[in-house]
This record gives C-alpha cells, structure tokens and sequence, in this order.
C-alpha cells in the first residue's frame, strides 16, 4: 500500500471515482484538517455526519463520533495527519500502525494532493478465526492474552515516528524476581497461574491507553505514550505486584525488578529504548531486586565495562590466569587444621587480581561457572594430595554442575582417578539454593556421590529454603552456618539464638557444623559455646596458595585462638 501512494500516477487516479471501489475507509482533508471528502468504506465505518449537517466537520470530531477507535489511538491518528500536513517530512514520513487489541491494527498512509488537500487511507487489518491460529498468535501471547515482543516492538516504533514533544513515549521492562524457585515448587502450571494473576494486577495497575507485553518468560513490558509519569507507574508496580499471591492454594511472593527508558534521551529507536531498559532492569536486580530503575548514561559504560569483563574471563581459563587459594578449617576441640576450602582466584594481567564477588556471578551468568567448576575439581584434587593424611579439601559445587548430573559425576571420579586422593579426603559443598533447582535429582545425585565416600557439605546454612525434611533425606556430614550470621554475633541476640539452633539440630543428626567468617577470638569462643565443631576465617588465616600450606600446618593455631 505504502508504495502505490508514492506514485503520483496511483494518487491522481485514486482522486476520481476509482476512490468509492477502495475496500479501505479513505478521507480527504484540508489543512486545519477537516474532512472534506470520505468514500464509501470510510461513510460506512467512520458514520461522518451528512453533508446537510455539517460539510467539513473537523476530522477529530469524526473519529470521536464513531465509537469504533479508543481516545489514545484517535490522538495519535491526529498527530499523524498534522505532522503530515505541516510538511515536516518527506511525505509518507508519518505512516504508522496503530494497535486496537493483539491481533488487530490500524496502519495510516497520508499523502499530499495538492491545493491545501491530503488523502488519509486507513487500513484495517484483523487476524481473525478465519486467519488461522498461527496469525492469531504471531502478535497475541496466548497463556496471558496480552500482547507479545512483535506486537510491542511494532507499537513503539509506531509511537516513535510521531512528531508531538508532549507525547514523547517510555517503556517500563520488569521480571519477576524467585520465578525460577516458585516454578519448580508449584510445577509449570502454578508457573503459568501465576504469569496470569501477574497480568491481571498489571491490568488493574495501567492505563487503558497503556500497551502491555509478555516479551519472555517471565518478562513483561509496558508502552506509556505519554512517559511523563513513568516513574510513578514504576514505583507502582514494585509494590503492587510484589504483593503475595494466592496460587493453587499456596501463598506465594515474588518481587520484581523493573527498569524505565523514555525517549527521546535514552534512545530514539524500538531496539535502543528496549537494550536500555533492560540495562536498567539488570541494575535493579543487582540492587537486591523488588525496586526500579531509571536508565541512565553510567549504565550503559557499565554495561560496556561488563561485556569486556566477560570477554576477559572466557580467555582466563585457557591462559591459566585462574588459580586456587585455600582457606583452612579448624577444629575448635583439637586446635588442628582439619582441612582446607579451595577458593578460584583470578589473576588478570592487566586488572590484576578480580574479586571473586565480581567473576564468579559473570560466570555463572555466560554458562562458564561448569567449565571452571571442573578446572577447580582436578586442581584441587591434585594439589590436596600433597598434603598429609587426613586433611582434605573442600570444593564448591555450582547449580550448573548438578543440572547435568551425569557429567558431574563422571568429572569426580576421574579427577579422584587422575590424582590418586582417597574419595574420603575430597568433600562437596552444596549451597540450599542449589538443591531447590531440581531436588529429586540433586539427592539422587549426592547419594551416589557419598556411596563413593565424597563428603557433603551444605554451604551457607540458614540464608535459602532449607528445611529440616531436606537436611534429613540429603546425604550431608556437615553444615556450614553462614558468616552474615557469625559476623552479628557481637550485638545480635537473634544471632546467637540461631547459631545455636543450627548447632544443635546439626549435632543431633550426626553432622560437624563450621561456622565461617570467624574474624576474632571472642566469636570463636561464642560458637564453640553454642556447639559448632569446626571454623574458617580470618581468624586463623586468609586463602593462601598451595605453597604456603606446609608453613601454615607448621603454626601453633592456639595462639590465635586464645587471643
């Protein structure tokens, strides 16, 4: 359609009878765009008033008087008409979709007749029954029943070419935070119950001129035409989607994390708006999640800084940048080291070392955390058997590693093989969340595993979703509290009380409990008093290299100790 009214030949013979055979609804409009001619289809759907009743009534009045097209799309079919006949841009510069519902949209083609007259067509466009299903669902996310990432992407780039400053649009980007975790509690359909009571709110909370999308998953988007007030929606829905839900009888919260772009400043195109929102939305998870954030220039020179930091860490395991470091554990009873934690490091040659806080999570975002999960096994394996009988070495197990069980397990007993370190002296740390991903197959794992005599450790006690039934159906040895915990030992009641219990429940199924983070004497003392076994921390020393073990084993811990 687009090309045939570029041709002047094409608009010159539209101009005459040709006009009524069009199937689409056709006006002629003058410069203060009122209506002076409409062909049949558009008498038919439009319903202009008679010529007795008013010649020229102005096209807004028109529009308005059929009932047939919402206020927002009314404006924005204006906005287009009147930058076209401004004469802004090359004519057809302002040809545009507008969307009535999924699966249905206005495209807007105006082109300048000459004598102070413009021709508008408007093209109906439905993907009904008749269409098929595979058209329906080309612009409809059917679990939800609003709109999908083509449908979006088409209405923002149509509300980008509109030329009216007062209507400058802005998109909000969100995700829902723990998704993952309830998904696997409730299955795909508590999964998909949810998506849609989520939807529902987000209805409730927008407004009708609002264009919403399911963009993936569990990743929503919101179009405002007029993004003035972006930041009061996203505030909005923080807290109104971050309210529990009642999903197949189970009560369940999820935050979300949002991000808000609004042209022109953060992008003046579908895919720039979009990439910075979803900087924005990063940001707000990175923050914690439950919150929002507006884009800003900064995020996008993080986002650079990242994306070479993740090129960097994809070379660092082939160019041995990477190294282990080991922490030891010590038993309280004893003053002996009992082994060590094996800790990857990074050794950048020209960032020099990179905190693990920073490349581990980038690791485990790209799908390397595996690859260097099973670099740290066999190195680990390898440099443990230098030590003396009976130390052992700890090393930590990712979720990625147990998603692919199979390959795990083979990786432990080859690196076992290839080193020659007794099974007993090796033990996996397992963090709670970890096990939530697929229970049944994680214990099923771990079981074998410990048939071996690998020990199993939970890492980071108290800070996921564990339960006594889990600590009790897992094959664990022991347990180790997690430091946020120890370090609010001093001025914390709370704190205590929990180490305590966590002491006690450990000791009563059988299992060594580790408080880490141990810093000074006085928390060494606390929770021995409370019942843990063993500890790690800077009390005793920092993660050295595997060539300062034997000078370490060497020192008179109790010093330290008694401090």
């Amino acid at each position: 359609m687009s090309a045939l009214l570029d041709d002047p030949d094409t608009i010159a013979s539209l101009t005459g009878g040709a006009l009524e055979q069009l199937p689409y609804p056709v006006v002629i409009l003058d410069r203060d765009l009122r209506l002076r001619l409409a062909n049949a289809e558009a008498r038919e759907r439009l319903k202009p008033p008679s010529a007795e009743e008013d010649p020229c009534p102005p096209f807004a009045s028109v529009l308005a008087r059929s009932g047939r097209i919402p206020a927002d799309v009314r404006l924005r079919i204006l906005s287009c008409c009147g930058a076209e006949v401004r004469g802004r841009n090359a004519p057809g510069k302002h040809d545009a979709v507008f969307a009535m519902s999924p699966g249905h949209t206005i495209a807007l083609y105006a082109r300048p007749l000459g004598h102070d007259r413009w021709m508008v067509v408007l093209e109906d466009r439905r993907r009904g029954a008749d269409s098929g299903m595979a058209a329906e669902e080309n612009q409809c996310d059917t679990l939800t029943g609003i709109g999908n990432r083509r449908y979006f992407e088409e209405q923002l780039a149509g509300a980008l070419r509109e030329d009216d400053p007062d209507r400058q649009p802005a998109i909000l980007v969100f995700d829902l935070d723990r998704f993952r975790a309830i998904n696997d509690l409730l299955g795909r359909s508590g999964g998909d119950a949810l998506l849609r009571a989520v939807v529902g709110r987000l209805r409730r909370a927008t407004r009708d001129a609002d264009q919403l999308a399911r963009l993936e998953g569990d990743q929503f988007a919101v179009l405002q035409l007029n993004g003035h007030a972006a930041d009061n929606l996203a505030a909005r829905l923080v807290d109104l989607l971050s309210r529990p839900y009642l999903v197949r009888g189970e009560v369940v919260t999820v935050g979300i994390s949002l991000g808000v772009a609004r042209a022109p400043g953060d992008g003046d195109s579908a895919a720039a708006l979009l990439h910075h929102a979803d900087l924005a939305l990063r940001e707000a998870k990175e923050a914690g999640g439950q919150t929002w954030r507006r884009f800003g220039q900064s995020m996008a020179d993080r986002a650079r800084s990242r994306l070479d930091l993740e090129s960097d860490l994809r070379k660092a395991l082939v160019l041995g940048q990477l190294t282990l470091a080991y922490q030891p554990k010590v038993n309280l009873r004893t003053q002996t080291v009992t082994g060590f934690e094996a800790l990857a490091r990074w050794s950048h040659p020209k960032r020099g070392l990179v905190p693990p806080g920073l490349f581990i999570p980038v690791a485990e975002d790209i799908g390397l955390i595996a690859p260097i999960g099973d670099w740290a096994l066999r190195a680990a394996c390898e440099d443990a058997t230098a030590w003396p009988e009976p130390l052992s070495v700890a090393v930590n197990v990712s979720a990625r590693q147990l998603d692919d069980g199979r390959h795990f397990l083979a990786q432990v007993v080859a690196s076992l093989r290839e080193s020659g370190l007794p099974a007993r002296r090796l033990e996996l740390e397992i963090t709670e969340s970890a096990l939530t991903r697929r229970p049944d197959e994680a214990r099923s794992l771990l079981r074998e595993l410990h048939a071996l005599g690998v020990r199993i450790s939970m890492d980071d006690f108290g800070t996921g979703y564990s339960s006594l039934s889990q600590l009790r159906t897992f094959p664990f040895d022991s347990i180790k509290i997690d430091r946020s915990f120890v370090s609010a030992l001093d001025g914390d009641n709370d704190a205590a009380a929990l180490v305590r219990a966590i002491a006690t429940l450990g000791a009563g199924l059988g299992m060594a409990v580790i408080a880490e983070g141990v810093e000074t004497s006085g928390q060494a003392r606390m929770v021995a008093a409370d019942g843990c076994t063993e500890i790690q921390g800077y009390l005793i020393s920092k993660p050295i290299p595997a060539a300062e073990i034997r000078a370490l084993l060497a020192r008179d811990l109790s010093v330290a100790l008694a401090s």
